[in-house]
């Protein structure tokens, strides 16, 4: 009977994380086949509070859009962590792979009922800066 239990929950569990999923699922297909503005558009779209044409939205997609151009061809994305902090606000970290170099794009989605929507994206190219200075402290021996 336990087993049965185990199973209901961990299928509650993929469902509502996938829900959550397919709101950056679509936000990289339109990424992909329309642009980044597109695609910040819709992500921004899933959350009713958050004015599209505000100064930061309107800079976030300037700055995104500026720094894509130079990069070069996009070739992909991979998750590389998802912290749930609850069952309704998941942290996802992506790394975005473009031909001169990687971006990181991090998601913060939230479920305030039962919707989905973004309550933060961010974009940085420090991640290979930090992964430099991480190497070098695990280098470090300790007597």
């Amino acid at each position: 009977m336990s087993r049965y239990i185990i199973f209901a929950l961990l299928l509650v569990f993929s469902c509502s994380n996938k829900k959550s999923n397919d709101l950056i699922d679509t936000f990289f297909n339109k990424f992909e086949d329309q642009g980044s503005n597109e695609a910040i558009d819709f992500l921004f779209s899933s959350n009713k509070l958050i004015e599209p044409i505000s100064i930061e939205i309107v800079d976030l997609k300037k700055n995104l859009s500026s720094t894509v151009k130079v990069l070069g061809t996009y070739y992909g994305h991979e998750l590389l962590s998802v912290y749930e902090v609850t069952d309704n606000l998941i942290h996802y970290t992506y790394l975005v792979r473009f031909e001169q170099q990687p971006l990181r794009f991090t998601f913060t989605i939230y479920r305030p009922k039962d919707k989905w929507q973004i309550q933060n994206f961010t974009f940085d190219y420090h991640i290979l800066e930090e992964l430099n200075e991480s190497s070098k402290l695990n280098n470090l021996k300790i007597d």
